[in-house]
């Protein structure tokens, strides 16, 4: 199991976030929030797609947005997903050991 790119990472985190509430709209949304930052729509379906075929994610069918429309994928985390979402925090905590708060001071 590898550890995840930043992207990934920040997708699964905001899915997790969401609680059982987490498709597409939601998802970007939750993205937007919690980095300050659009992203791409296609980018951020791609990605759904390329967690789901690594079996870091599951998709089920949810409920209509709107009486016409139609139905919702919520995605949900699978145990191994939360194992790379692991893996990743751990790397990044041992990337970060040991290097000060302040990187640098203005003279």
């Amino acid at each position: 199991m590898r550890s995840l790119t930043v992207f990934e990472e920040t997708v699964m985190l905001a899915i997790y976030r969401l609680k059982g509430n987490a498709y597409s709209v939601t998802i970007h949304g939750e993205i937007m929030k919690m980095t300050g930052e659009d992203v791409i729509v296609g980018t951020l379906f791609n990605t759904l797609k390329q967690l789901g075929r690594k079996g870091y994610l599951n998709k089920e069918k949810g409920r209509p947005v709107s009486e016409k429309g139609k139905d919702i994928v919520i995605y949900r985390i699978t145990g191994d997903g939360y194992r790379a979402l692991e893996k990743t925090r751990d790397l990044h905590n041992k990337i970060w050991d040991n290097i000060p708060d302040v990187l640098y001071k203005e003279t």
